[in-house]
Parts: C-alpha cells; sequence; structure tokens
C-alpha cells in the first residue's frame, strides 16, 4: 500500500498507515542507525488499473517519505 497522505506528496493512500510519524517509529525500532540499508516496497492498488505514471510516483513519494523520516531521526541524534 501507498504512504498517507504527507505534505509534499501527490500519491498516496487515504487509509494507509504508512506515515511519516509511524516511518520514524519503525527505523527507531529496528535500531536504524546499525542497517547497512533501508528500503521500502510498496504497491499501487488496484493493480490493473494503476498507470505507470501513478506506479512511479507511489515509489518515488514513498521514498521521499523514508528520506524525511531518516533525516530527521539523524538530526534528532545530534
Amino acid at each position: 500500500m501507498p504512504v498517507a497522505r504527507e505534505q509534499g506528496i501527490s500519491h498516496y493512500e487515504a487509509k494507509s498507515l504508512l506515515t511519516l510519524e509511524n516511518m520514524k517509529a519503525s527505523l527507531l525500532a529496528a535500531d536504524f542507525s546499525k542497517l547497512d540499508y533501508v528500503g521500502i516496497k510498496v504497491l499501487a492498488m488496484p493493480i490493473e488499473e494503476a498507470s505507470l505514471s501513478r506506479r512511479v510516483g507511489v515509489n518515488r513519494d514513498s521514498l521521499v517519505i523514508l528520506d524525511q523520516a531518516h533525516k530527521a531521526l539523524e538530526l534528532g541524534k545530534n
């Protein structure tokens, strides 16, 4: 499922629980500073109706929010 609606993105799912705050909580729970790699797997639904533009947008916007979560946590460490 795509990320939830967040500022600065246009591809989201209204019912998604994948918010910026939940991403930050998940990264903290995983002790992200010890991870070599962080990624995200999302799927634009319904598959048959999602255009290429939407699928690419969902992936791009998900990575944008993941990057924001990571940066927020990195700043919090200093």
